[in-house]
């Protein structure tokens, strides 16, 4: 801000400054020309710094207003966290994957999964962990397969919407590994933004995720860095061209669940369009402030929403 305040002070000096050109010289024209545009283009630019400026000014004032923590007496109990995943040929990393979900600190949650019709043992192998684990496990199969990516969420997510008696959502992928505070940390950002917004309002969380090798080494401490993307920039015509949500680290409430449902065919990812629904509701879609990298992700992942729409663009 002060950059540009600075900048307007210097091109105006400057231009007082400037000895006079004669009036019927044609190089006076252009050079009049030149200070219009300087001009111009400083005060657009201060503008955008200001409107920058006091949109989060507004958000920091109203997280002021926001408890730091909820509160133990604001639930009568704790609540239980569906996660919902959808796998395919997922056989190498499923174990791995859904140990680390079973021992979240948080320990009140179910995992509802389905298989796509994978060609590998990933189904067999599903349904021993079941077995193993019948009350933390359940298994949706409906006898279809190959409903694609967008296709098999939809069916766990209806499932969880119609059988599920948990009032928070997950998405999982099949080949993450989950730090151990993941659903915590979710879940009382969620529970705070529903403190403001009202436990009726859809609301979505996000957070960032950490990129790993396939031996878990770390590449990248930050996805938002190493794909150049912007969690703060929640203006809707900016996320309907670029997807800010990357599904495996979403967690949202019920309300969402019932409002986003079905997802329509034109949608590119699932997690793109939640995130559009939540925004379309009141902004309510948050990013986890600190700590955020509650997830890893697989070097080589496929990120289907930002290539998708670069790839309609220009085919």
């Amino acid at each position: 801000m002060v950059a540009f305040i600075g900048m307007t002070m210097g091109l105006t000096v400057l231009f007082m400054d400037s000895p006079p050109l004669p009036h019927s010289s044609t190089t006076f024209w252009w050079y009049s020309i030149g200070e219009v545009l300087l001009l111009l283009l400083t005060i657009a630019q201060s503008w955008r710094t200001l409107n920058a400026w006091a949109r989060s000014f507004l958000i920091q004032r109203r997280d002021r207003r926001l408890p730091l923590a909820v509160s133990p007496s604001s639930s009568s109990a704790t609540p239980t966290v569906a996660v919902a995943m959808a796998v395919y040929n997922g056989e190498k990393f499923l174990v791995e994957q859904i140990q680390s979900i079973l021992n979240q600190s948080h320990p009140h949650l179910h995992l509802y999964i389905r298989d796509d019709g994978s060609s590998d043992a990933s189904r067999d192998l599903l349904r021993r962990l079941q077995e193993r684990h019948p009350e933390r496990i359940t298994l949706i199969e409906d006898g279809e397969s190959q409903l694609g990516v967008i296709g098999n969420f939809q069916r766990v997510l209806t499932f969880i919407k119609e059988w599920g008696k948990e009032s928070y959502i997950c998405l999982a992928d099949q080949d993450d590994v989950w730090f151990t505070d993941k659903v915590a940390t979710t879940l009382a950002r969620l529970q705070i933004t529903e403190l403001w917004k009202g436990a009726a309002s859809p609301v979505l969380v996000h957070s960032n995720l950490c990129v790993v090798d396939a031996n878990l080494g770390v590449m990248d401490p930050s996805f938002w860095y190493c794909q150049h993307l912007d969690p703060g920039k929640d203006d809707l015509r900016e996320l309907c061209l670029q997807n800010m949500v990357t599904g495996c680290t979403v967690m949202m409430n019920k309300a969402l669940l019932e409002k986003a449902l079905p997802i329509p065919s034109a949608a590119l990812m699932q997690d793109w369009w939640l995130a559009l629904v939540a925004f379309c509701f009141w902004h309510n879609s948050v990013h986890a402030p600190t700590h955020c990298d509650v997830s890893t992700v697989r070097e080589n992942r496929y990120v289907g929403g930002k290539i998708q729409l670069w790839g309609m663009l220009f085919a």
